[in-house]
């Protein structure tokens, strides 16, 4: 019978079931998180300054956008067909004073330096805003550069303010930067 007992302990001590379960495995890393993005500053595409006189009296420094500026000359040579642009197109849009400029579909408006004469069917076309819509445009618009980086330049213009007779002088000036089009130096 001692045998009998010694063997069952034996059976028992000695002999361990055997765990077929695999140990956990190590908890997983979490997954890294991306990195930050990077913060481009603000892309500056420049600035314009008006200031009105007379039957509307308001100054302005405009910081340009994106559509501030745009130029056949800065399409891609395939863009032109398709789609194409005025030879100069520049917007000055502030709270309360606005001027555009765009050439005329048959003016004469050449990649580099001129001054044109702000006359009725003339190389450029004004429309704008001081307190209220602005028509009859006379005056200077000087192109003092224009390449593939920016065009910049000075305005000397009157014009007549609403319905009525009364007239606004506004001067001004304007830096754009080149938006990034085909034809925009990098």
């Amino acid at each position: 019978m001692r045998f009998v007992v010694v063997s069952a302990l034996l059976l028992v001590t000695g002999c361990k079931s055997e765990d077929k379960t695999p140990p956990p495995p190590p908890p997983e890393k979490a997954p890294e998180p991306p990195p930050p993005r990077k913060k481009l500053g603000p892309v500056s595409f420049g600035t314009c300054t008006l200031k009105s006189t007379g039957a509307f009296e308001a100054e302005e420094t405009i910081e340009a956008d994106k559509k501030s500026a745009a130029s056949k000359y800065w399409q891609a040579e395939d863009q032109r067909g398709a789609a194409p642009m005025p030879a100069l197109t520049i917007n000055c849009v502030g709270k309360d004073l606005r001027v555009s400029i765009v050439s005329s579909p048959n003016g004469a408006v050449p990649y580099g330096l001129k001054t044109y004469d702000v006359v009725k069917n003339g190389d450029l076309v004004l429309i704008g805003r001081a307190g209220d819509q602005l028509s009859d445009f006379g005056g200077t618009v000087q192109i003092d550069a224009f390449d593939s980086k920016h065009v910049t330049g000075t305005l000397k213009i009157t014009a007549k303010q609403g319905m009525g007779k009364k007239r606004v002088a506004i001067e001004g000036s304007f830096d754009l930067a080149c938006p990034g089009m085909a034809g925009c130096a990098h």
